[in-house]
This record gives structure tokens, C-alpha cells and sequence, in this order.
């Protein structure tokens, strides 16, 4: 049965203590410095929201963007976009909050000729990065 390396990184190596940092082995190869790392890190001051987005028919090299409302979003902050229509793996699909309480979806088609994107779910998670 096979090594599982993630299980072993986020359960034991990474609880690493809440006073002064600490280094641990990795069970995957080298080393960890940390000071108390877990998923209650990532899950503080999150923002979510989601909404109807109808991107419609994309040329190559060409974009849709979508806005979006998330209060006390800042310029700055990490965020997670998903669309539940993506119909090819040739369309790519960012978002950043390109201005305080909003956050910037942008879907590109990367294919040739044109594909029709139809109307969707747009989710949109931001992690405060302060």
C-alpha cells in the first residue's frame, strides 16, 4: 500500500506548536519550519458569495468578465473562483479583487473558432491575506 505523504505533512508535521517556531522532518523528503499551521489558518475571515453568470459565445483569445460584490474584500486578499458550466478544459477561469468589495471574474478561451459558454453558477471564496 502507498505512502500517503499529505496525510502524514498536515496531520502530524505541521502541528508544529503556537509559541516559536519549530522544524520538523517531512515524511516526503527534507524539512518544515512552522509555528502552529492548520486549516482553521485558512478558514478565518472567509468570504464567500455566488451568482448567475452567462458568459455567451468566446473567440479564440477572448475574454468575459464578471464582477462581483464581497463585502470587506480588499485588494490583496487570495481568492477562489468556480463556474459549474465550463464545457472544455480550453477555457481558463481567474479572479482578483481589483478594487475594495469587488472581485474581478475573468474566463478566457484558449481553443480556435468559438465555443458557446452557457449560463451558470459563478462561485467566488476569498481568504483574507491580514
Amino acid at each position: 500500500m502507498a505512502t500517503n505523504y499529505y496525510d502524514k505533512v498536515t496531520q502530524q508535521d505541521l502541528n508544529t506548536g503556537v509559541s516559536q517556531a519549530v522544524t520538523k522532518r517531512n515524511p516526503a523528503g527534507g524539512t518544515l519550519t512552522a509555528a502552529q499551521i492548520g486549516i482553521h489558518s485558512f478558514a478565518i475571515s472567509q468570504l464567500k458569495t455566488s451568482t448567475t453568470w452567462a458568459p455567451g459565445t468566446l473567440a479564440t483569445d477572448q475574454s468575459a468578465q464578471k464582477y462581483v460584490a464581497v463585502a470587506t474584500a480588499d485588494i490583496g486578499d487570495f481568492v477562489l473562483v468556480s463556474f459549474d458550466t465550463m464545457s472544455t478544459s480550453q477555457l481558463i477561469l481567474g479572479a482578483t479583487v481589483s478594487s475594495a468589495g469587488v472581485v474581478t471574474c475573468t474566463m478566457h478561451y484558449t481553443g480556435s473558432g468559438t465555443v458557446a459558454v452557457p449560463s451558470g453558477n459563478l462561485r467566488v471564496l476569498v481568504f483574507k491575506s491580514a
